[in-house]
């Protein structure tokens, strides 16, 4: 019974910000001034959260990458390299939400802000915690790692 409610409290809370995230998220997809958009975290999220914020901007386009782009910071992984794949991440998973989520999809306007200090942890967390592993193994230790840091809710 405890859990139904819970689980009901988490629906409604997520319904609740929907409107929210959509006038955001509408209103950023006609502005020509956005680069991207990011995952920005609450203070306790879960994996999947955290593995989206660590990925930095996702850009809407090939063309929109190229205008607004960065270089990739120096030591940064290349995802050329098959060691240092992560999962992909499109524009379209950074609007996923679940229950009890309080993350946000942000827009990006400045090719500057690519990577968050918080996006830049997590992606430093990312190489360390998954070092030398890769698909379904890379996943669970990242999943294993964060819910060890997350805070009992």
């Amino acid at each position: 019974m405890r859990n139904a409610g819970t689980r009901a409290a988490q629906a409604a809370d997520r319904e609740a910000q929907r409107g929210g995230r959509d006038i955001l998220d509408r209103a950023s997809q006609v502005d020509t001034l956005v680069r991207g958009w990011a995952r920005q975290t609450d203070g306790n999220p879960c994996h999947f959260c955290a593995m989206l914020a660590s990925r930095g901007a996702i850009y809407s386009s090939r063309a929109r990458a190229e205008l607004g782009g960065r270089k990739k910071p120096k030591g940064s992984a290349d995802a050329r390299n098959p060691r240092n794949k992560r999962p992909p991440v499109t524009l379209a998973d950074l609007s996923k939400y679940h229950n009890g989520c309080h993350c946000q999809m942000i827009p990006v306007y400045d090719r500057n802000d690519f990577m968050s200090p918080q996006a830049r942890d997590y992606a430093r967390q990312w190489a360390e915690v998954t070092k030398g592993l890769s698909g379904d193994n890379a996943r669970r230790a990242w999943r294993k790692h964060i819910e060890s840091q997350r805070l009992s809710a």
